[in-house]
């Protein structure tokens, strides 16, 4: 069972800081007095948050909402859960109910399972804090790249299928129409947020990744648990990408369970997302090619046939 079972919809683990440009959202998204610069608003990066201390990178001064994406501020992610979490009796909560983290994603996969949050009525600042940069909630990549779609298709939560449709022995179509999808998040809100993700990889914490100008996306490490404690040597190392960033048509999602050498998402898994984006988007040209988009299933199947 351990080799066959498709960990996709079945393994789950903190995703740690890939779980940050959807606190940005949440927060632009709101109507919070002082979010008034948008992206640029100021948010403190230093200091203990909810009475602990919070490691990682970039957490000095105060960074703009933008720059705590990009930049991967832990600390700056915190400060805004805790702001959300104290905004209109607790919005965080149900922010994350919003982007389908509490339930199954709806593919239908055998060994599909929910997402894992704190199932208490009221938040603290604490938790607030901790899943604000991917900590205290366990999610499957089924979820996050969902989600992530939502950032990519203007706002929408689509219900993912494995199939466009089917065609029988007798030429028979049966082509399984997209759900319109609950709208979560405005265009305009996508728009800015892509534009972000974008930035993550030429100035960020994926730059190094040697992604191309017309992709985007997220860095994430999480320290697995082992033992009841964070393990400083054992990490899932994430990347989510999508392109092209300005009118997204692929999102991907790798994450690699304990790397050795380089071990941030940045390092470990950007290079491949990179890899399978522009090797599907040549073939995605190719067929746009040969084959409009807006052509039924079995016209497409027809286009291409010998």
């Amino acid at each position: 069972y351990h080799e066959r079972r498709n960990r996709t919809v079945v393994d789950m683990y903190e995703p740690g800081s890939v779980m940050k440009p959807f606190i940005a959202c949440a927060l632009l998204s709101e109507n919070i007095e002082g979010i008034d610069r948008g992206a640029e608003t100021q948010i403190k990066c230093y200091g203990p948050v909810a009475r602990r201390r919070i490691g990682g990178h970039h957490n000095v001064g105060w960074s703009s909402i933008r720059d705590v994406v990009v930049h991967s501020s832990n600390v700056g992610a915190a400060n805004m859960g805790v702001i959300l979490n104290r905004h209109n009796g607790g919005a965080l909560k149900p922010w994350m109910v919003r982007y389908g983290f509490a339930d199954k994603p709806g593919l239908g996969f055998p060994g599909e399972r929910r997402g894992g949050i704190c199932r208490a009525r009221r938040w603290s600042d604490s938790t607030a804090a901790s899943v604000s940069f991917g900590h205290e909630i366990n999610l499957t990549p089924l979820h996050l790249a969902r989600a992530y779609c939502a950032i990519a298709n203007g706002g929408r939560l689509i219900r993912p299928r494995l199939v466009r449709g089917t065609i029988d022995v007798d030429g028979n179509v049966t082509e399984f129409e997209p759900e319109t999808g609950e709208r979560i998040l405005s265009p305009e809100v996508c728009e800015v947020m892509r534009g972000i993700l974008a930035e993550v990889v030429s100035r960020g914490t994926g730059r190094r990744a040697g992604l191309d100008d017309n992709m985007g996306g997220k860095t994430g490490t999480a320290e697995k648990v082992i033992d009841g404690r964070y393990s400083s040597e054992h990490h899932y190392a994430l990347f989510v990408g999508m392109a092209p960033i300005d009118n997204p048509r692929l999102v991907v999602l790798i994450a690699v369970d304990d790397p050795t050498g380089a071990r941030s998402g940045g390092a470990v898994a950007a290079p491949a997302v990179g890899d399978v984006l522009r090797r599907s988007l040549a073939i995605l040209a190719a067929e746009d090619a040969r084959c409009p988009r807006d052509r039924s299933l079995k016209n497409a199947a027809e286009s291409i046939k010998p």
